[in-house]
């Protein structure tokens, strides 16, 4: 029988009040509604069930606050999916790599997370943590035989951690053999990313790796982008490793 306006308005704000447990790590609150909510498909359904708009359950709202109290409940109590998808191609494990939440992480991977997922963009949990620099998280992903070189429309791990200066990230991906002149559909590298974000650290890794730093984008090369950015430092560096100082860019610059 379908619920009337008031029902289904009091069922709306149950769910909600559902997620926001999950989000808020109140264990004893989410039980609680799941079973006012259970109308007689069980516990582990009724709780599957229950998404937002855009498709994002419990666990991965648990996930992505790093309630791992609540992943634990749905995991080994309800037996939900843990790689579950929400709307963008997202499973848990990149909601809680993306926020940098190791504990909650690595307790998906070892209750059966499978780290090599990409989202809708080709993004895995090993592209967020290069980006944000969580070595710990980097390794326990690496460790699981994640492709180093795994490209999303933003590029490889490799281009996310130098792209955000990251240079403990850059380093461990390298030592992973990741490829210091990998490139997106845009011709972007590792070594220009590392330009663009005035990172000489990072820079000095990738070059030391044997990364082009003739590489073009759109015309521009790193000493193009480089003297754009006023970087001495990072345009002598170039310099030094061999960067030609009479390639014109696509205005003749």
């Amino acid at each position: 029988m379908a619920l009337n306006a008031s029902d289904a308005l009091a069922v709306r704000q149950k769910v909600q009040q559902f997620l926001n447990a999950a989000c808020t790590g109140n264990l004893d609150l989410l039980k609680n509604l799941a079973g006012q909510l259970d109308e007689g498909k069980g516990l582990a359904r009724t709780v599957a069930d229950i998404k937002d708009a855009n498709k994002r359950g419990a666990l991965h709202f648990a996930a992505r606050e790093g309630n791992t109290d609540i992943c634990k409940y749905l995991l080994e109590e309800l037996k939900l999916d843990v790689d579950t998808k929400d709307e963008d191609g997202e499973t848990p494990l990149i909601h809680a790599a993306r926020q940098g939440h190791i504990g909650t992480a690595k307790y998906l991977l070892e209750h059966g997370a499978n780290p090599s997922i990409p989202s809708d963009l080709g993004a895995t949990a090993l592209h967020h943590s290069a980006g944000i620099g969580d070595i710990e998280l980097l390794r326990s992903l690496l460790s699981k035989g994640v492709d180093v070189d795994s490209q999303s429309d933003a590029g490889t791990p490799l281009i996310w951690a130098a792209g955000h200066g990251q240079q403990d990230a850059v380093k461990v991906l390298l030592e992973h053999h990741a490829n210091p002149n990998a490139e997106t559909d845009d011709n972007i590298t590792p070594l220009l990313s590392s330009v663009a974000a005035g990172s000489l650290a990072c820079l000095e890794l990738l070059i030391q790796a044997g990364a082009n730093v003739n590489i073009s984008a759109g015309g521009a090369t790193p000493l193009h982008i480089a003297a754009d950015n006023g970087s001495l430092e990072i345009i002598n560096c170039l310099l030094k490793a061999g960067a030609d100082p009479n390639v014109t860019d696509e205005v003749r610059l």
